[in-house]
């Protein structure tokens, strides 16, 4: 990322990348307040139509040394200013604008984790995570890149030390990447703080994937925080299996108390399962608490 920015900036001097931003800057606000209008007279406008219509936003415009969307860009202006201030512990919601490279998305996080408790002059800071809802826009197919990103943040909740997971997969919204139901996600935060560094006898989790055994012809699946079993809301759905092509179909469901037995007449030697593994769907697994069943997938 910061040779792309380099390469970007090649040859340009500071002067010239700060006129260059705030000619960025006039341009964005003429077209938002067109973009405004377009939306009153017809709310179901899409974004790509817009850019049709007023011209290619380009957004976050030209990517240099005082675009705040440049590599390093949002911790130099805004979180370098508060470190090393009296601070608890961090609750963290982001990953959306890494979609386009959830691979690296693990060592990106764990890195920042690292990096502000090193800031801050303590490795042990609380660093609660929140795990991305469902979400999709209308007009793309269904990459599951959000769905690697969610993984990574499962992983380092369960990899690194003094880190905490609130899981908002029914929060999600389909075509609105900014979900409205935020009450929820302050309180499962609120929760895991309450437990894992304040000592509160609270249940801040929802059910998430342990382990396997292949049975029956299938799999039965044990799961974390479900002693009390599910709360199903609707019809018991997410789950698909694979043989070891990987070919993943539709599963069908059997809760046995605290576990979750699937199976497919469409695969006769089941090898892999995983849940919810779409960048959106219907979310309809809990346990008692109100919180869902995370994704997962057992591959990995």
């Amino acid at each position: 990322m910061l040779h792309r920015l380099r390469k970007r900036i090649e040859g340009k001097t500071v002067e010239e990348q700060i006129k260059e931003y705030r000619d960025y800057q006039k341009f964005e606000r003429v077209w938002d307040k067109k973009y405004g209008e377009l939306l009153q007279k017809d709310p179901t406008m899409s974004w790509e139509k817009a850019n049709e219509i007023l011209g290619d936003k380009n957004w976050p415009g030209p990517i240099n040394c005082v675009n705040p969307f440049r590599p390093t860009g949002l911790f130099e202006t805004m979180v370098s200013r508060v470190c090393p201030y009296t601070i608890k512990g961090f609750l963290y919601y982001q990953g959306e604008s890494d979609d386009h490279k959830p691979d690296s998305y693990y060592t990106l996080l764990t890195s920042l984790i690292r990096l502000w408790r090193e800031k801050w002059g303590d490795d042990e800071l609380p660093f609660i995570i929140v795990q991305l809802p469902m979400f999709k826009y209308a007009a793309d197919p269904d990459y599951k890149h959000w769905c690697k990103i969610r993984e990574a943040q499962m992983r380092a909740y369960k990899t690194v030390k003094n880190t905490g997971i609130a899981v908002i997969s029914d929060c999600g919204e389909f075509n609105e990447i900014h979900p409205k139901n935020k009450v929820p996600v302050g309180e499962r935060l609120c929760l895991q703080a309450e437990k894992l560094f304040y000592g509160m006898d609270v249940k801040a989790f929802g059910p998430i994937y342990k382990s396997l055994e292949y049975k029956n012809g299938g799999i039965e699946l044990s799961f974390d925080h479900a002693e009390n079993g599910f709360v199903v809301k609707g019809e018991a759905q997410g789950f698909e299996i694979a043989g070891k092509d990987e070919e993943f179909v539709k599963a069908d469901i059997t809760i046995n108390g605290s576990k979750i037995f699937i199976k497919s007449d469409a695969v006769e030697k089941p090898l892999y399962a995983r849940y919810n593994w779409f960048n959106y769907c219907e979310v309809t697994i809990f346990n008692e608490t109100g919180i869902p069943l995370a994704p997962f997938r057992t591959e990995k």
